[in-house]
């Protein structure tokens, strides 16, 4: 399933995290599993997976996409990531 940020799309969350979309949800098109590769200080980190449909105990999102942005801005080879 196609979601509103398709897979491989270098999103920054609120959070200030940059991520790669890696799957979409099936319910939540817009809330994809996201793997994040630079961190909220704007720091390459081991990679870790973020399901953006996560919520907190007040039911909010723990997690919300800001914008898209250039991969090749951040020197980001999607291959290396997604492959």
């Amino acid at each position: 399933m196609l979601g509103v940020f398709p897979v491989g799309t270098l999103v920054m969350l609120d959070t200030r995290e940059l991520g790669l979309v890696y799957q979409s949800d099936t319910v939540f098109l817009d809330r994809p599993k996201v793997l994040v590769v630079i961190n909220s200080k704007g720091e390459r980190t081991d990679r870790y997976f973020v399901d953006l449909t996560e919520k907190a105990p007040d039911g909010k999102f723990l997690r919300t996409i800001v914008k898209t942005m250039d991969p090749n801005k951040y020197r980001i080879n999607l291959a290396e990531y997604l492959l």
